[in-house]
């Protein structure tokens, strides 16, 4: 959760906004966000549950199916088996359909309802589906909440978090399986099941429940030695003496206690079981059951539903909203083993998962405020009706309370499209991905995470004007700080890299001044969030600032795809000459003012920018005691008004300045203070007091604060900077006198804490 801010309205209050990456704690208070879209989102996935396993659950339950597809005739259609009464619970919702390819994959509607084995082909895993599920990205089969690089991806979850919310993962197989780990944390691989369970504990979760414990077997019994599979001995020990301050539950009783009256804050909960909840039980016989029910269950573990409850009880303790994925993951388990008595059972156990959201919905909250998706992340076992083969399909039909006859036709995951219900606030945002013959429109499996993060949850606004940017990464923040100041769009961008500060620092000052973002890419690729900012600002001009060392070929590539318009370079041989080349193509001779900046540190060039942009004038970049040949080519050809060296002697010692002074042709004038902050300070005074906003930031690191300059110069304020603990009293003075009609604070609790947003809070108070 997020932190308490009292910020007052009326004429002459100051906003402050908040930027940042850096998680918020959930052990602080907040006031709730006013962010725009659901207050609690429910993610239900049954995987490996397609159209097959579903209608075969209803076929059990009901004696009627709904979307079964049958071929005879020689032409894919839907069957006329099929019910035409209305479908039962969530099934009435919209029903769409969902694509799940992973990142080197793709679906064709052609190729799908035809005979052979297309469907079999290169399908998605439960890793890669979770990714774009949670988080909007195609990857690679086996990543875990990172990108088809191998970067960490920003989940719906931790957007949730960093809003204030309640967010949980709850699986009926194990913890540190790919889907409930796919929303949670972040791993290059699925099957280091122990640094994936080491991160859940130490993720930002309040609730995390599934299988896995290391003293039990599949049957609920107890073993003679531990199996310490899926969590190492230490991180369970650890859980046990309440890691994280996390309540651990075991016992069948802990489950069904916390789903009424009073909860703990956080839990982390596994059941007394070794890999699933049921499905991996004993036969009772052969290695199959002939019907539901024909095996004993587990006595002494919980259902997924009473999880489900129990997450509820405790996650709904936050008034600001809940966000919950449960999986229903040993649907795909009795799929890879092709039980069909098992797939029931554990359908059946989802439903009811399902049914108990839907409960606290409707008792709780209402769909004006809660969205929520009923899906699969794809098919498992290539589930058809008897007499089926490979793109020949047969309808599964059955009487209630029998086991249908059913064909398996594999044992692994397939490219079908699968079931999409979806009902609430935000529903009718998604953007269709294409209309399949047979089963109509269907959505792409990021869809629904591209909304949340890049509109429905982009939360820049928070309660009594004070807005927030708040980005997961430097990316996300780059992205966030862009569409906080450009709202309807730039006809020009700057694109820099984000691994380092120098060009971004020197783009802040053209850009701020043209009115236009600076985006911040990786080396060799545009990540998602920068990719969708970029296409939604929809520019006519696109500038890559550094050479193809600092920003590849490939990011131009990608930024043409994405919005038609070739990208230009400003580079230079360093970043001292890439800062000369920028001044260069932008500002004309006999410019007013230029600021210059060391280049081997980040705080002063920041906080000139904006001023620079206000002037008209470039920042250009030096080396500390000595003025780079290229930076004084262009002081002498922009032959400049007012020469201003940001910093004292130590940033650019006096040597330079006067260096600066001869090629400029024009006495330099030191602006700086005491230390990073008075020098903020002191290019601050460039600015009169009303400003239209000011950003503060800390200076202490670079990555959130990269964009903001550029943001400042182009709406008109400064940029100042603080401690991450304590705002400097030169900082809180000068707020005082600029009496900003709005503010930005770049930086999460962890580059601008609690205390300095509060120091900040009763400046505007004060008012």
């Amino acid at each position: 959760m997020s932190r308490s801010f009292l910020i007052r309205t009326g004429a002459g209050a100051a906003v402050i906004a908040l930027i940042g990456s850096v998680a918020i704690p959930s052990t602080v208070a907040v006031t709730t966000p006013a962010v725009t879209g659901p207050k609690n989102v429910f993610v239900m996935i049954g995987d490996g549950m397609g159209y097959n396993e579903l209608d075969l659950y209803n076929a059990f339950t009901s004696g009627k199916t709904y979307y079964q597809v049958d071929s005879t005739s020689g032409q894919a259609k839907m069957a006329a088996s099929n019910s035409t009464e209305p479908r039962p619970g969530f099934q009435g919702w919209n029903l769409k359909a969902v694509s799940t390819y992973s990142v080197d994959g793709s679906y064709d509607s052609t190729k799908a309802w035809a005979k052979g084995d297309y469907l079999k082909d290169n399908p998605t895993d439960s890793a890669a589906a979770a990714t774009a599920l949670s988080g909007a990205v195609k990857t690679y089969n086996a990543a875990i909440g990172v990108d088809n690089n191998k970067m960490s991806t920003e989940t719906i979850l931790e957007r949730a978090k960093s809003l204030g919310k309640s967010a949980g993962v709850i699986s009926s197989v194990p913890y540190s399986h790919a889907t409930p780990a796919g929303y949670a944390v972040h791993n290059a691989t699925r099957k280091d099941y122990h640094g994936i369970a080491h991160s859940e504990i130490y993720s930002q979760m309040d609730v995390v429940m599934g299988p896995g414990h290391p003293l039990f077997d599949d049957g609920g019994k107890q073993l003679s030695a531990p199996d310490y599979g899926y969590i190492s001995e230490a991180d369970f020990n650890a859980l046990r003496q309440s890691a994280n301050g996390f309540k651990f539950i075991e016992t069948k009783a802990d489950f069904e206690a916390l789903t009424s009256g009073n909860t703990p804050a956080k839990v982390f909960g596994i059941p007394q079981v070794a890999s699933t909840l049921q499905q991996g039980r004993p036969f009772a016989a052969g290695k199959d059951d002939p019907t539901v029910g024909a095996s004993p269950l587990n006595a002494n573990v919980p259902s997924l539903e009473t999880m489900t409850k129990a997450a509820l009880n405790v996650l709904d303790n936050n008034a600001n909203g809940v966000a919950l994925m449960v999986e229903g993951g040993a649907i795909d388990w009795a799929g890879h083993a092709n039980q069909t008595a098992r797939s029931i059972e554990e359908t059946t156990d989802f439903v009811k998962s399902v049914e108990a959201v839907i409960n606290w919905v409707e008792k709780n909250s209402n769909w004006n405020e809660t969205l929520m998706v009923v899906t699969a992340d794809h098919e498992t076992g290539y589930l058809m009706g008897a007499g089926a083969a490979p793109g020949d399909f047969r309808a599964i039909t059955g009487k209630a309370g029998e086991t249908p006859a059913a064909t398996w036709l594999h044992d692994e995951h397939t490219n079908q499209l699968v079931p999409w219900f979806m009902k609430g606030a935000g529903a009718d945002k998604l953007r269709f991905a294409g209309n399949d013959p047979v089963r109509g429109q269907f959505y792409d499996d990021t869809e629904m995470a591209r909304v949340l993060l890049d509109d429905l949850w982009f939360g820049t606004k928070v309660a009594n004007g004070l807005d927030r940017a708040a980005g997961f990464s430097r990316y996300n923040t780059s992205a966030a700080l862009s569409k906080q100041a450009f709202p309807s769009g730039a006809a020009k961008v700057f694109l820099a890299s984000g691994e380092n500060y120098p060009d971004a620092l020197s783009a802040a000052a053209v850009a701020g001044n043209q009115k236009a973002p600076v985006l911040l890419v990786r080396p060799s690729y545009i990540p998602r969030e920068i990719g969708a900012e970029l296409s939604r600002l929809n520019p006519k001009e696109i500038v890559v600032v550094g050479g193809p060392g600092a920003v590849a070929d490939s990011v131009l590539n990608q930024a043409k795809a994405l919005t038609g318009v070739a990208p230009s370079r400003a580079a230079g041989a360093d970043r001292f000459a890439t800062s000369a080349d920028l001044s260069a193509k932008n500002f004309p001779a006999k410019t007013k003012a230029v600021y210059v900046a060391t280049g081997v540190n980040f705080p002063d060039a920041l906080s000139a920018a904006p001023a620079a942009a206000k002037q008209a004038g470039p920042v250009l970049l030096t080396a500390s005691n000595q003025l780079p040949t290229t930076v004084a080519a262009e002081l002498k050809r922009l032959a400049p008004s007012e020469v201003f060296v940001v910093g004292g002697a130590g940033a650019v010692s006096d040597a330079t300045l006067a260096e600066v002074s001869k090629a400029a042709g024009v006495s330099a004038k030191r602006v700086s203070g005491a230390d990073r902050y008075g020098t903020s300070v002191a290019i601050s005074q460039a600015f009169a007091p009303a400003v239209p906003v000011a950003y503060v930031a800390t200076g202490v690191n670079f990555p959130d604060a990269l964009s903001a300059g550029a943001a400042a110069g182009a709406k008109g304020g400064p940029v100042l900077l603080t401690t991450p603990n304590a705002l400097p009293g030169s900082v809180s003075a000068e707020l005082k006198r600029l009496a900003p009609a709005n503010g930005v604070i770049a930086g999460g609790t962890g580059s601008v804490s609690n205390v300095v947003a509060d120091a900040l809070s009763a400046l505007v108070t004060a008012k």
